[in-house]
């Protein structure tokens, strides 16, 4: 997962962008974590009446959520709704892009939308700038997306977000390689019904500490970590002694 978030250019809000390439455990906690550090910076000392800024994330998924697999809908808008489905907070909005869904063909482009999923979809495939897309607003894009063009300070944010992008993969697939061997391995030992039910559970426990283990190693902190897992920060702290 990659996050930016930022103040909008007219002060009138923040937009955090975030980039989840895989399907993830507690994804949607995820989600409502990471909006919640723009809201929290925007507390000051002293006399202050509490007005906030509203704050949008932009969730870019390579899945599709499990509620949405039946719609055809790519883009799907999340606000706070009180029992009559009346908006009872505006200035927090979540946005979710399920890219999977979109199957467009760039000869079938029709609205700006349209060219901000294709290109969400396809710009690490891209070997030149299409035609079909040369507003001015895209050109922009495809300059930043140019590594070569980066300054020392944008190459260096690239890299570090690749290798946390890379690192936290590394985590998962050992942690799911080890834990499923785990429980497997326990389950038999305890029998075919009793043992397949326990060996499940202690598959997912297994699981979760070799993600929390592998991640410490990997060098991420505490909160990150229990974020990553849902362990507290208490039990990766004792993984930190073990």
């Amino acid at each position: 997962m990659v996050v930016r978030c930022k103040r909008n250019g007219s002060k009138s809000g923040f937009r955090c962008i975030l980039y989840q390439p895989d399907r993830q455990t507690y994804f949607k906690d995820r989600s409502i974590f990471y909006s919640s550090f723009p809201i929290q910076h925007q507390g000051m000392a002293g006399d202050w009446n509490f007005k906030l800024s509203a704050v949008y994330l932009v969730a870019i998924l390579n899945f599709v959520l499990p509620e949405n697999e039946n719609q055809n809908d790519v883009v799907s808008i999340v606000q706070l709704k009180d029992q009559y489905g009346r908006v009872f907070y505006d200035k927090l909005t979540f946005i979710y892009l399920e890219m999977p869904k979109f199957t467009k063909s760039i000869s079938q482009l029709e609205t700006q939308a349209d060219k901000w999923q294709y290109l969400f979809n396809n710009l690490d495939r891209l070997r030149k700038r299409p035609p079909e897309i040369k507003e001015r607003v895209f050109q922009q894009l495809f300059d930043a997306a140019e590594v070569a063009k980066f300054s020392k300070i944008e190459r260096d944010r690239y890299e570090q977000s690749l290798k946390h992008y890379r690192d936290l993969n590394n985590v998962l697939d050992y942690a799911e390689q080890h834990g499923q061997q785990q429980g497997y391995e326990r389950g038999i030992q305890k029998g075919r019904e009793v043992g397949l039910q326990e060996g499940r559970q202690e598959g997912i426990k297994q699981q979760t500490i070799a993600i929390a283990k592998n991640a410490l190693t990997k060098g991420f902190g505490v909160a990150e970590v229990a974020a990553l897992t849902g362990l507290s920060e208490d039990d990766i702290r004792n993984l930190l002694t073990d």
